[in-house]
């Protein structure tokens, strides 16, 4: 595979990966009204959900935690798909010039292109390097995102056990522990397609 159809592999991943996360976003503020009203029912339950009230700050955190998450990952997307656009007109410019070089072989002044086909191929070098680094941050953001969904799902084992303490408040706060745990497997189904999606770039890499 040659490194422009590479890269124009990597643009199309990361819009993948942007329409997966906007759904993440969607879900995080869901999970932050979920959050919202579980912590309003526990406070009219009062002493009946005492176990469950610090819990609705942790859901909090995470649906907050979620939102930060994405959007750094959508800024380290974006600079990975620039990258990628650079280096393939970088290269495409390397091109014209390696046919310049083939069509006038013997003319007077073609050495003086030496100097800037250098530059330029200095230039794809730390595209390339950059566009590697970035990759594995964008890597390792998908990562911390998704101990955070495997944090959401055993607070939302939690709920379920404080909820079923509080008596008759006991359905509304259930429900506020199905609605966490369904968000997080939602949002760790997101994450396994954007990180499939970047574990293909690398193996494309490695043979391009």
């Amino acid at each position: 595979m040659s490194y422009s159809a590479h890269k124009q592999d990597a643009m199309v991943a990361v819009a993948g990966i942007a329409a997966d996360l906007s759904s993440v976003m969607h879900i995080a503020w869901e999970v932050t009204l979920a959050s919202k009203n579980a912590m309003f029912i526990a406070a009219q339950a009062g002493e009946k959900a005492r176990g469950f009230q610090p819990i609705t700050g942790f859901i909090d955190e995470i649906a907050s935690a979620t939102t930060s998450g994405v959007t750094k990952i959508n800024v380290e997307a974006l600079e990975v798909s620039r990258l990628a656009v650079e280096e393939i007109r970088a290269r495409d410019a390397m091109r014209r010039f390696s046919e310049i070089y083939a069509q006038a072989s013997d003319a007077r002044h073609l050495a003086s292109l030496d100097t800037a086909i250098a530059q330029l191929r200095r230039h794809i070098e730390d595209l390339n390097q950059n566009f590697r680094t970035r990759n594995r941050s964008l890597s390792d953001l998908l990562e911390n995102l998704d101990d955070g969904m495997r944090a959401a799902s055993a607070i939302a084992a939690v709920c379920r056990i404080e909820a079923s303490r509080a008596a008759e408040f006991r359905t509304n706060l259930t429900v506020v522990a199905d609605n966490l745990d369904n968000a997080a497997s939602q949002i760790k189904e997101m994450i396994t397609h954007s990180r499939k999606r970047l574990n293909s770039l690398s193996v494309k890499e490695v043979a391009a």
